[in-house]
């Protein structure tokens, strides 16, 4: 760590892990669609703690890419750390209704229990949330949600999408 302030803090490591994995991926459909392509994925992930005063926190950090010289171990283990030790010391606030800026993991997870409402199947079959809104306005002006599955570095790039069609810039909220 090139933070002493932050370094001093961390009692321990409680795991660290890196993954990689290459796949050749096939769709075949009934609309009469035969697609391949081969993907890469390196991951890597830690989980420290950090104590200070008999508080202790941990937290994790990960990070991926298809390509393994893009991952920067020592970034990662320092994003770990001052996640860990940012959350000594905290405490529950009251509740209140306020503007929040959401830590990207936040984000994420966020979104990760939205996005079936994006599937067009679920919208087609009347399952989403999202169904009966199609061409309304669902989000404030200030989110704005792209699915592009083209994205060089992109965790899904792909020539072409579950149904064989091919990937593109798709907004959902803009």
């Amino acid at each position: 760590f090139n933070n002493a302030g932050v370094a001093h803090l961390i009692e321990r490591v409680r795991g660290a892990r890196y993954e990689e994995a290459e796949a050749e991926i096939g769709l075949r459909n009934s609309a009469g669609f035969d697609g391949t392509y081969n993907k890469t994925l390196c991951e890597l992930s830690l989980m420290v703690m950090a104590e200070a005063s008999g508080d202790q926190e941990m937290a994790w950090e990960h990070d991926f890419s298809p390509f393994f010289d893009r991952l920067d171990p020592a970034v990662t283990a320092r994003r770990a750390a001052e996640r860990s030790v940012s959350l000594l010391g905290a405490a529950p606030l009251s509740t209140r209704k306020c503007p929040a800026l959401l830590d990207p993991q936040v984000a994420a997870s966020l979104l990760g229990v939205m996005a079936s409402s994006f599937l067009g199947d679920q919208v087609v079959r009347g399952k989403s949330v999202l169904s009966n809104r199609v061409g309304q306005k669902v989000y404030a002006e200030t989110v704005h949600l792209v699915d592009d599955g083209r994205r060089p570095q992109g965790f899904s790039t792909a020539p072409f999408d579950g149904e064989g069609m091919p990937t593109r810039e798709t907004p959902l909220a803009t």
